[in-house]
């Protein structure tokens, strides 16, 4: 809506003087596919003064409207809205695929930590088992059993142990003071770890394909291959701006009657109408034609764009599949090795205690093969899970949903959840 009042004040002579008033009140709506249509009406108010007294007021209302046929007719009027609603999903999205890494980054901080408490409580153990031999050897060396060579095999060994104790407390209070900077608490506040068993299930890697799900659900490869389109929209706005300026105007108007009060009695027999076609041929259009020009190479830039991260993705999910099935196998293979290591000591451990065996380095060495068993084991175990989560978050099935009491429900709406895979958070047992 537009107002446009104006007055005029004209001095002649001395004895005359005139006034005069206009105001003007309009509506203008802008087409959707292009052109305008204004509504407008116009008031004079005159009064003249020469030596008599003259009054008098005109009124008139008019509708006005420019259509374009060619050039800045259609959708392209229509492209700032499309595409600032389509840069708020790629911010959406963008944002989503944050809280997702931040989730996986918060838990791979997490299950690092537990694997650290529980290397803590290994050494514990084992630097008790290293003080109970230290007592066994000086009591076999004080009933002549032994050599003191022994015995002091035993202390070093047990000196070892505390000092590997004292180091990794010392790595697991900088991790934890890493967790709080990431978490954003101040790092000289207190945080307690309290262990959370996450079971986490792996996908089926042998019966779903990885790279399908990926494509269809990466919400960045979703944006990538939004651009294109966009990139095509802008090529046909640019093509757009090569035509001819050819509008179709056409415009109607009522005044009043004579020597009446305006507004109030318009005369049907004032009214005029015209209607017209303007053709502006494009003489000179090298801004428009370098714009056109530059949205083909932007078009052909996103495509490019689009299939370099097309395979990046797929590569991801490849790489995550073999890091899933290497993080089982090593495993398996940990756990395995910790049996073995514990039937080692204890084999060693009852020949000692039996005197078959005067070497107390038999101990020695099937204690640090099991703490290293063991730390292996927990390195695997936690590495598994990670490897599972970097999975889910590179195919883009990761979940982030705190009020249902998990991390994440990974899932294809037209599958179970078991040929997927599902992440839970579950009070842990004790460790």
């Amino acid at each position: 809506m537009f107002v446009n009042p104006s007055a005029r004040v004209c001095r002649c002579h001395r004895t005359s003087t005139a006034w005069n008033a206009i105001n003007t009140i309009g509506v203008r709506q802008q087409l959707p596919y292009g052109g305008e249509v204004v509504a407008s009406s116009l008031v004079t108010f005159i009064n003249a003064l020469n030596e008599q007294t003259a009054d008098g007021e005109t009124a008139s209302a008019a509708i006005t409207a420019s259509i374009p046929i060619l050039r800045g007719a259609g959708m392209v009027n229509l492209e700032a809205l499309i595409q600032s609603e389509r840069s708020l999903i790629y911010e959406i999205r963008r944002f989503e695929e944050f809280r997702r890494s931040f989730a996986v980054d918060i838990a791979t901080r997490y299950l690092r930590l537990l694997s650290t408490q529980q290397s803590i409580a290994n050494r514990r153990i084992n630097y008790a088992t290293n003080a109970d031999l230290t007592e066994r050897t000086q009591a076999l060396y004080a009933a002549g059993r032994i050599n003191f060579l022994q015995v002091q095999r035993s202390l070093q060994q047990q000196l070892q142990v505390e000092s590997s104790l004292i180091n990794v407390q010392q790595n697991y209070q900088n991790q934890l003071d890493d967790f709080k900077i990431v978490l954003g608490m101040p790092v000289d506040e207190d945080l307690q770890i309290v262990p959370i068993e996450m079971t986490v299930t792996g996908p089926d890697i042998e019966r779903i394909d990885a790279a399908a799900l990926a494509l269809q659900y990466r919400l960045d490869l979703q944006s990538s291959r939004d651009r294109i389109e966009d990139a095509q929209r802008n090529v046909q706005v640019a093509e757009n701006g090569l035509l001819p300026d050819l509008n179709f105007t056409a415009r109607t108007s009522v005044g009043d009657r004579p020597n009446v009060n305006a507004i109030k009695n318009f005369d049907a027999r004032s009214l005029s109408y015209a209607a017209g076609v303007r053709l502006d041929w494009p003489l000179d259009r090298v801004a428009e034609r370098n714009d056109y020009r530059r949205s083909l190479i932007d078009l052909e830039r996103a495509t490019r764009t689009f299939t370099l991260a097309r395979d990046n993705v797929v590569a991801d999910v490849r790489s995550d599949v073999r890091g899933i099935n290497s993080a089982q196998i090593t495993l398996e293979i940990q756990r395995r090795g910790i049996e073995l290591a514990q039937r080692r000591l204890d084999f060693a451990n009852e020949l000692l205690i039996q005197g078959r065996s005067t070497d107390s380095r038999d101990v020695t060495d099937a204690q640090s093969s099991l703490l290293s068993a063991q730390d292996a084991y927990e390195q695997a175990r936690a590495d598994l899970q990670i490897q599972i989560l970097q999975f889910l978050r590179d195919t883009g099935t990761l979940r982030v949903d705190p009020e249902a009491g998990t991390l994440g429900l990974v899932f294809d709406r037209g599958k179970s959840t078991e040929q997927v895979g599902q992440v839970e958070i579950a009070p842990s047992t004790a460790r």
